[in-house]
């Protein structure tokens, strides 16, 4: 089902300090390099911009080629494949003055369409800061839900913030304090720390012990729970772990499976992975290091965070109990039962079991 493994190995880079956005530039949303200046318009294509009027920009884009939008202090790159057809994408500048939470906003508010858009892989959407933030404070691009700013893992390099993004809706940055994220903020922003948007700020609990029923999966369905068993361990840089687990944290409410009556079906993921070794002392030398627990039993604890951001479409079938689809995200056959609004899944094999619970939308 979805794959455990590729997040197990992810590592995240500490950001440099944050900075904050430059006042609007003098050439509106649109602005362009010297070279573009006085060029000949081209025929739309995946860099070309268009002003539709004086505070959107469009931008024709072929799927297949994918491309570049960029307006006044952000930049939108789509990967070829990202886009489930030829597009012309909008990024409409807001007033940030009148969104929630505005006194923490420090760049432009940008509504990125066709509203509703949701990408087949994902897409790096990046803003321009400039100046340092207040002491104790830290950034994050983030997105609106419902009226409430969902923060994303966010990448400080030089002036730019940078997250990827699954879905279109407006973005812009935000400010928190550090005491919000846990363990001070910058090293959590770094490693995977959630923002009040996300749905669950702690591992939840997820069912192991339910009976397969089989059920109609047809519908979408948010992912609000999993775990995962690693009984024969992972091996952890040169250490292999006598046992394994992980936990999904800080699930994003766009983390979204769609099961489709002509048996296609997509998922949207956006989570980290919470993992806890066991692993024996004598990879330390007979001493577990401070960022680890001692077990007394000459076994070391140790944890670490990942990130997961998957997005895919395919085909499954089902059997009476069991489903089975074609990807990679979500692949091989699980065994399931919907009871009402509630679908359980999960996969045993000798080396990995996952269980996951879903909410049907």
């Amino acid at each position: 089902m979805v794959e455990l493994r590729g997040a197990f190995d992810n590592r995240r880079m500490k950001k440099a300090p944050l900075l904050l956005m430059a006042s609007a530039l003098a050439c509106g949303i649109a602005c362009l390099s010297d070279d573009d200046r006085g060029a000949p318009s081209p025929s739309p294509s995946p860099s070309s911009s268009d002003t539709a009027s004086s505070n959107t920009l469009a931008v024709p884009m072929l799927a297949a080629a994918g491309g570049t939008l960029r307006a006044a202090g952000a930049t939108l790159v789509v990967p070829p494949g990202a886009l489930a057809a030829d597009t012309t994408l909008t990024a409409t500048l807001l007033d940030a003055a009148a969104q929630p939470d505005a006194e923490n906003i420090v760049a432009k508010v940008y509504d990125f369409g066709p509203a509703g858009t949701i990408f087949q892989k994902p897409v790096t959407l990046t803003f321009e800061l400039a100046g340092a933030p207040p002491a104790g404070k830290v950034a994050e691009i983030a997105f609106l839900e419902g009226g409430v700013w969902q923060r994303l893992d966010s990448t400080i390099t030089g002036n730019e913030v940078e997250a990827q993004i699954a879905h279109f809706t407006p973005y812009t940055v935000l400010l928190a304090d550090e005491a919000e994220l846990p363990d001070g903020g910058e090293d959590e922003q770094a490693d995977g720390g959630g923002g009040d948007g996300d749905i669950d700020q702690a591992a939840v609990a997820c069912t192991k012990d339910f009976t397969p029923c089989g059920g109609d999966l047809v519908g979408t369905w948010k992912i609000t729970a999993g775990c995962a068993e690693f009984p024969s361990g992972l091996k952890d840089g040169t250490c292999q772990s006598s046992s394994t687990s992980a936990a999904l944290r800080d699930i994003a409410s766009t983390s979204l499976v769609t099961f489709n009556t002509d048996m296609t079906y997509s998922i949207q993921q956006s989570y980290d992975m919470m993992f806890t070794h066991i692993e024996p002392s004598s990879c330390y030398d007979g001493a577990c290091p401070a960022d680890t627990t001692d077990n007394g039993d000459d076994t070391c604890t140790k944890t670490a965070l990942a990130p997961k951001l998957d997005m895919e479409t395919g085909t499954y079938k089902t059997a009476p109990t069991i489903f089975s689809t074609t990807g990679k995200v979500v692949a091989s056959e699980a065994s399931y039962c919907v009871q009402g609004s509630t679908l359980y899944w999960a996969t045993r094999s000798a080396a990995l079991e996952t269980y996951y619970t879903l909410t049907k939308q």
